[in-house]
């Protein structure tokens, strides 16, 4: 009896293994149209139905799942209300004393209403208009487009000069944030409001 020759390829052998099926072990992985990225998500759609279909997502635990959101739910307006301890709470807050309304900057006569706000003693009424009435003369010079809904700090940094800047606080500090108004200020808003007219007629900066 002859004995085999180890060291030498029996291609004839070899070729007929590669061809025959029952070795073919990639078949079962790779075909003609194999998509790895649908393969993927074949397998992490089997993993999460496999993993939300078993006891711990069953019925029986529904009780305990709606304990764990509520406890959860406190737990987060327990950290809001630490962290942001005004958020809820309404007492000690004082009303403001007037109330805002929408500005406009159309059909108003402005220096009639200005000075029937100084001769009342309403400086806060008195920087209201000033500041309205600056807007439309910036609004009308085109050097800001007036909108309704656009905001003092949007006209700022339309118009980022240091007299329409200061201007702009101060009409916040007293529309919106209840800062004492007084004849001193009322009198300051409108020196700069005349500062800001006045480059605006020139054409520079304020």
């Amino acid at each position: 009896m002859l004995t085999a020759d180890t060291l030498v390829i029996d291609t004839t052998t070899l070729r007929a293994l590669q061809a025959d099926k029952a070795y073919d072990y990639t078949r079962d992985f790779l075909h003609e149209d194999f998509n790895v990225i649908e393969w993927i998500a074949n397998m992490v759609g089997k993993a999460f139905s496999a993993f939300f279909n078993s006891d711990f997502f069953g019925p029986d635990m529904v009780p305990l799942w709606i304990t764990v959101a509520l406890v959860l739910f406190v737990g987060a307006l327990f950290f809001i209300s630490r962290r942001h301890r005004n958020l809820f709470n309404t007492q000690g807050k004082s009303p403001l004393a007037y109330t805002v309304t929408q500005d406009t900057i159309y059909g108003i006569d402005f220096d009639k209403a200005i000075a029937q706000a100084f001769g009342d003693g309403n400086y806060r009424e008195a920087i209201r208009l000033i500041y309205l009435q600056v807007l439309k003369q910036l609004d009308d010079s085109g050097r800001i487009q007036w909108q309704q809904s656009t905001t003092p700090s949007e006209y700022a940094r339309q118009l980022p000069a240091p007299a329409f800047r200061q201007l702009t606080n101060m009409f916040l500090r007293i529309r919106y944030g209840d800062y004492p108004a007084s004849q001193t200020l009322a009198e300051e808003a409108t020196q700069l409001a005349s500062q800001v007219v006045g480059q605006t007629e020139r054409g520079g900066e304020a």
